[in-house]
């Protein structure tokens, strides 16, 4: 593991409102550092949520006003901080986190916690932010109204209580800000604009340049071999070779029709303060 600190433990948190691919990013990541040959695990807290609280909850449950179903639910939050914990002082490396932690209470607690637990772990806020509708119906058909939560629903049912479920948590959502300190990594729109603040490190870096290049849409992928050069023309055999004025109008041509210069540009930003 080139460029590892093996005693420094890293923490991954996710932040944002339901259907905006925070625990595709959570997968994504966490196959990407056992890749890499880190010890990594996710922790979600929806799996804690329904393996404590029950598979049947629908977004009543979710009302920031039950004051009942909030104990439950920051309950399970708070077992799954745990086993996070408990993973890296067994010799994990990276923990990861998967849940909202749409408050700066939350996210104050979780920091307050893991700092208490370790000497110098790093702490990383991942916060997923989309206003396309689009894309938001497009997750909640695909990922949400086929878990455990809705087996018993029909499709239009869970997706109608989906977003009602949604509208609970957008009452209490509070975005990261810079004022609270922390190290994260905003991406919105499905990484259209990313936002990195205060990141340092080896690996860190590694996963801002992760993220940078994740794709949750469908993408071509073309291949192509070379075309004619002019050594070609000629019958000639050598290494750095110049294409011929066809193959020009070819490549040319091939660039003019793929729909890779449809696709939507992506804008970083930087911030870094000592």
């Amino acid at each position: 593991m080139q460029g590892c600190n093996r005693s420094q433990k890293i923490a991954i948190c996710t932040v944002g409102l339901p259907a905006r691919g925070k625990t595709y990013i959570s997968r994504k990541l966490n196959r990407y550092f056992n890749w890499l040959g880190y010890k990594s695990r996710v922790f979600i807290n929806g799996n804690y949520r329904r393996e404590i609280c029950g598979t049947e909850c629908n977004s009543k449950f979710f009302d920031p006003q039950n004051e009942e179903a909030q104990k439950a639910r920051s309950d399970c939050a708070k077992m799954a901080l745990q086993d996070l914990i408990q993973f890296l002082k067994n010799g994990g490396d990276v923990g990861i986190l998967d849940g909202t932690n749409i408050t700066r209470e939350r996210r104050h607690q979780i920091e307050s916690d893991l700092k208490s637990s370790f000497n110098g772990i790093q702490t990383l806020w991942i916060e997923s932010i989309c206003n396309d509708s689009k894309v938001i119906q497009n997750n909640i058909r695909l990922t949400k109204i086929n878990n455990p939560d809705y087996c018993n629903m029909n499709s239009d049912e869970a997706t109608i209580d989906f977003l009602n479920r949604i509208k609970m948590y957008e009452q209490i959502y509070e975005t990261i800000t810079d004022d609270e300190d922390l190290s994260y990594i905003k991406t919105m729109n499905v990484g259209a604009d990313i936002i990195v603040h205060q990141v340092y490190g080896f690996l860190l870096s590694k996963i801002v340049s992760f993220i940078m290049n994740l794709h949750t849409y469908p993408r071509p992928i073309y291949l192509s071999r070379h075309g004619e050069s002019q050594y070609n023309v000629d019958d000639r055999v050598q290494e750095e070779i110049p294409i011929c004025q066809s193959q020009a109008r070819c490549t040319q041509t091939s660039w003019q029709t793929s729909s890779f210069r449809n696709f939507p540009q992506r804008k970083l930003k930087m911030r870094s303060y000592s």
